[in-house]
C-alpha cells in the first residue's frame, strides 16, 4: 500500500526569519547552514503536517529530526518517539517514527504497508533525499540537495497515532528496522541477480 507523502508548497517560505531564527537558536558548533538545509528539504511538503504547528514547534521538530539524522550509528537507524516538550521541545499528538539509510527503491511503501499491517496508519510521512558527507564513525560533516554530489541518504519522519507506551514504541521501532534491513537486502542483491540471469 502506498503512503501519500505530504503535499503543498511551503518550501522555501517555511524557513522564513523567524523561524531561522529558532534554528539558529538551536544550532551548536558549526551546524547552521547543514541544519537550515536539513530544514528546508525536510519542510518543502510539509504544509498540511506542519501548517497547525507555530513557529517553536516546527523548529524543535526540525532540530529534533536533524540531531537524529546527524548523529553517528549504524548505516541503517530508527527510532520511535512520543516527542514531548521534556524530551523533544514540543507536544505532539503524534508518535512520530524516524528513519536514516541510504537512499533506495520501496523504502516508502514499505514502512507504509508495515505500520499499517500493525495498525499504526501513517497521518503524515516526510521524506527528503539528501547529499550528505559523514566521516569513518558517520557523523555527518556535510549536507547539500539531492542534486550534486555526495551519498545520497533517505530520511523518513513518519507521523502516527500516538501512543506513549515505551514497549509499544519498542516494537514499532524493531518492525520498521527490520523491514528496512529486508529493503536494504533485497535492493543490494538486485544488480547480482540481473548479471548472473
Amino acid at each position: 500500500m502506498a503512503v501519500p507523502e505530504q503535499t503543498g508548497t511551503r518550501g522555501a517560505s517555511v524557513v522564513g526569519e523567524r523561524l531561522r531564527t529558532l534554528l539558529e537558536r538551536r544550532a551548536s558548533g558549526g551546524e547552521g547552514a547543514a541544519l537550515e538545509t536539513f530544514a528546508q528539504l525536510l519542510l518543502q511538503r510539509a504544509q498540511d503536517y506542519v501548517g497547525t504547528l507555530v513557529e517553536e514547534e516546527v523548529a524543535a521538530l526540525v532540530a529534533s529530526a536533524f540531531r537524529f539524522y546527524a548523529a553517528p550509528g549504524d548505516e541503517l537507524r530508527a527510532r520511535a518517539i512520543a516527542p514531548s516538550y521534556v524530551t523533544e521541545g514540543w507536544d505532539a499528538s503524534v508518535s512520530v517514527i524516524e528513519t536514516v539509510m541510504a537512499d533506495r527503491p520501496f523504502i516508502v511503501d514499505t514502512l507504509g504497508a508495515a505500520l499499517e499491517a500493525e495498525g499504526a496508519a501513517p497521518r503524515a510521512l516526510l521524506h527528503p533525499i539528501l547529499a550528505a558527507g559523514r566521516d569513518l564513525t558517520g557523523r555527518l560533516i556535510s549536507l547539500a540537495p539531492p542534486n550534486g554530489g555526495g551519498r545520497r541518504e533517505s530520511f523518513v519522519h513518519v507521523a502516527v497515532p500516538r501512543t506513549a507506551d515505551a514497549a509499544a514504541l519498542a516494537r514499532l521501532e524493531q518492525l520498521v528496522r527490520d523491514r528496512l534491513g529486508d529493503v536494504r537486502l533485497v535492493t543490494d542483491d538486485f544488480r547480482a541477480m540481473l548479471a548472473r540471469a
